[in-house]
């Protein structure tokens, strides 16, 4: 077991535009996080008040499970808060858009603006984001809008939760 490893590079940061980049990438992820963590347990609660029949949060891609999430939402109005939940779940959607390339982007800071470049595969082809220059203040707009986003849809989805929890304490079948 005295084989040698690589041992990881050591994060970089020459300067604060490298240390504000790498916060300002961290907050933006946090915030996706807990947003897909919120539709997994909404998926969970909704099959867990229709006895199984219900739900699709059961794989490990984000996009399957916003899109279980939007089709229970469409089946069932949930006392209401099914519609303004699809809507912030819509809304919440377009903002994740933006995640790949915060979560895999190359950022270069370059003065007051960053360079963002990053890359994504359509099928097996790889498809090359160009530089992206981008002000301080465009980013913090972002990680406003992000925030708003995923506040809103944490509030909707929290209640549908309360609604499947009710379901289940009444033992009351959910509406297919």
């Amino acid at each position: 077991m005295n084989a040698p490893f690589p041992v990881p590079p050591r994060l970089q940061v020459e300067n604060d535009a490298d240390l504000l980049a790498c916060c300002w990438r961290g907050a933006c992820l946090q915030r996706f996080a807990h947003a897909e963590l919120t539709i997994a347990d909404t998926l969970d609660a909704i099959r867990d008040a229709s006895n199984g029949q219900n739900g699709g949060g059961d794989t490990s891609m984000n996009g399957h499970r916003m899109k279980a999430l939007e089709k229970a939402l469409q089946r069932d109005p949930f006392s209401g808060h099914a519609k303004p939940a699809l809507r912030h779940l819509a809304a919440f959607a377009k903002v994740h858009e933006e995640r790949c390339w915060i979560a895999h982007g190359r950022f270069v800071a370059d003065g007051a603006r960053y360079r963002i470049s990053g890359f994504r595969y359509v099928g097996k082809v790889r498809e090359d984001y160009p530089d992206t220059p981008r002000a301080t203040g465009e980013l913090m707009r972002l990680l406003a809008e992000i925030d708003a986003a995923t506040a809103r849809l944490h509030g909707a989805l929290g209640q549908i939760r309360r609604v499947c929890r009710q379901r289940q304490q009444a033992g009351a079948p959910q509406p297919l």
